[in-house]
Parts: structure tokens; C-alpha cells; sequence
């Protein structure tokens, strides 16, 4: 039993300290949505602003091409 629960302890673990980096894989195609809906709405300086992050991130989006 005790095993069990280490072993369950561990993969939490893991989870929790991996979940950052799923997060962040779809933070730059959330970006470039926003980015090209504040483009479209003639929001060029937000835009810009997003389009900026998501380059940092060495990321691009279809419209950025």
C-alpha cells in the first residue's frame, strides 16, 4: 500500500512540474489568435505588441508570413 502511494506521489509529481510546458506549447497559437483578431479589428499597436511575443518565442503564425 505504501508503495502505491509513493509511486502515485511520484507521477503527481511529474504532472505538476510538467504541466507548465504544456501549457506554454499552446500559448503562442493562443497569442496568434489574438493577434490576428486584433489585426482584422484594425488594433495594429495590440497586434503588433502579440505578434512581438509570439517572434520571441521563435513561433509564427499564416498571417505573419
Amino acid at each position: 500500500m505504501k508503495h502505491k502511494q509513493k509511486a502515485i506521489s511520484k507521477i503527481l509529481t511529474l504532472l505538476v512540474a510538467f504541466l507548465p510546458l504544456f501549457a506554454s506549447a499552446q500559448h503562442p497559437a493562443r497569442l496568434a489568435r489574438e493577434a490576428d483578431s486584433l489585426f482584422q479589428a484594425k488594433q495594429y499597436t495590440q497586434s503588433l505588441e502579440r505578434y512581438k511575443e509570439i517572434l520571441k518565442k521563435h513561433e509564427y503564425s499564416e498571417a505573419m508570413l
